[in-house]
């Protein structure tokens, strides 16, 4: 640690408060900006004999999840400065991958608000395709969108041999796909629109001058297929839903932690029942707007629920007279916690640094990946699309119940905000009508008006 110190003799800013050394001649730290504090990296230049303050550009907080986002974005920061020097640059002016990304950014948003501003169609999206009734110019709308799409794109520059820009190759930029297949749960469709920006992100700096090509990284097939996942089973449905019921029984509330532990158990058996007997397509918890609220749900006239989506799709769902009691005590389940949340799924306490209690729960993805291992139907990373289990399949469920009720399929495909395509794609005849008694009482559903409760005030549901 002594090496550490000599080499970080040179420029020292008074600002910068040392937190933990993570290379020899790199430090991480704090350094108040204004009223608010920013994690930092400094970094010891050997050349010039002074040190380097670069803000990791994330909010300072006293938690370890905080940190460890600060340390990861430090050492890319810091393999950025030494590639530089290595090459006998001067990492003042490098241009990192993130920081091309960030100006790209800043220019289509300046884009965005002139063309408003003016109230005239002036500044054009590059590179995308000219779609009849869609308009080309950039907007604030498309702004938001491309934002939403570089925030996806974050983690895949770290795995980028190379964060100098400049020496980026289109091989590098060819796996995207496949880093997509296997770190994400995308849709084709998706994937497609992330690889656009990669695009437009090179072709900016082109214009720019910052490098001599525009990069055409392999597309997969937008399929329907691949996007829903292999048909649910009947047994596979029943023991999902046991093995979260149980599991929920399972937990002993010793003390706060694991109180919270079997308040998600609770929930997460509920999200189950919740998408199965709704249609809801579930969501990937990144885009606030497409999580349900209880404000989604409507009652009409003569008793019955719809359920509404606010996505692109906009369709109302009607949803089974089953969930309507489950979906009641949720919302006493809420109340009983003393949460006052516009969400149906919420978290029942603060984790500081992560939610704050009311905070929506924005997926179940973890419970879902731990479940499918339990109970033996989880299936290895890589493995096509079309061939796993994902919350999407639980909607062939509900769709399957749909038909087998009579429900005209054409009905079914708008009211469900989708195609009668996928829904033929979709739909497996794991049950009928008069299994679905016996369905109901496996999962606990039909018990649900009859729950008690004990001692702590958890529903016992056996």
């Amino acid at each position: 640690m002594g090496i550490f110190w000599v080499y970080c003799e040179g420029r020292v800013s008074k600002k910068f408060f040392p937190i933990e050394p993570l290379d020899e001649g790199c430090m991480l730290g704090k350094k108040a900006t204004g009223k608010n504090a920013y994690w930092y990296v400094r970094m010891y230049w050997k050349a010039k004999g002074e040190s380097e303050y670069r803000s990791t550009k994330i909010p300072y907080e006293e938690s370890r999840a905080s940190r460890l986002k600060a340390k990861r974005r430090a050492n890319a920061i810091w393999q950025e400065f030494l590639s530089a020097v290595s090459v006998g640059d001067n990492p003042r002016n490098a241009k990192s991958v993130k920081s091309v990304a960030d100006d790209y950014k800043k220019q289509y948003r300046w884009w965005a608000n002139e063309n408003e501003r003016l109230g005239k169609d002036i500044y054009i999206v590059k590179g995308t395709r000219v779609v009849k009734g869609h308009s080309p110019y950039w907007s604030s709308v498309k702004a938001d969108k491309a934002d939403n799409i570089l925030r996806h794109l974050e983690d895949f520059w770290d795995t980028l041999p190379t964060q100098d820009f400049r020496k980026v190759t289109q091989r590098d930029l060819s796996r995207f796909s496949e880093w997509a297949a296997i770190n994400r749960d995308w849709s084709p469709s998706w994937t497609h629109q992330n690889i656009t920006q990669i695009r437009m992100i090179w072709r900016y700096a082109f214009d720019e001058g910052l490098t001599d090509f525009i990069p055409s990284p392999f597309r997969p097939p937008a399929q329907t297929s691949e996007r829903a996942g292999r048909p649910l089973q009947a047994e596979e449905w029943l023991k999902m839903v046991r093995y979260a019921r149980d599991k929920y029984e399972g937990i002993r509330t010793e003390n706060k932690a694991s109180q919270y532990n079997k308040d998600a158990a609770l929930q997460f058996w509920i999200w189950l029942n919740f998408v199965s007997w709704t249609g809801y397509r579930p969501p990937s918890g990144k885009v606030l707007k497409n999580l349900p609220r209880w404000e989604d749900i409507k009652r009409t006239k003569d008793g019955n629920l719809i359920l509404q989506r606010r996505d692109k799709t906009q369709y109302e769902a009607p949803i089974f007279k089953e969930a309507h009691d489950y979906l009641e005590f949720l919302k006493n389940f809420q109340k009983a916690r003393e949460i006052d949340s516009p969400y149906i799924f919420a978290h029942t306490r603060d984790k500081a640094g992560v939610h704050r209690k009311g905070d929506p729960i924005k997926s179940f993805r973890k419970q879902w990946e731990t479940m499918l291992k339990d109970i033996g139907l989880w299936e290895d990373w890589g493995t096509a699309r079309k061939d796993k289990l994902v919350p999407y399949s639980l909607r062939g469920f509900f769709i399957t119940m749909s038909l087998n009720r009579g429900v005209d399929v054409r009905k079914l495909a708008k009211s469900l905000g989708t195609s009668v395509r996928v829904i033929d794609q979709t739909y497996d005849d794991f049950q009928t009508e008069r299994e679905l008694h016996e369905l109901l009482k496996g999962s606990g559903v039909a018990d649900i008006k009859k729950v008690s409760y004990d001692d702590a005030g958890f529903p016992i549901l056996s």
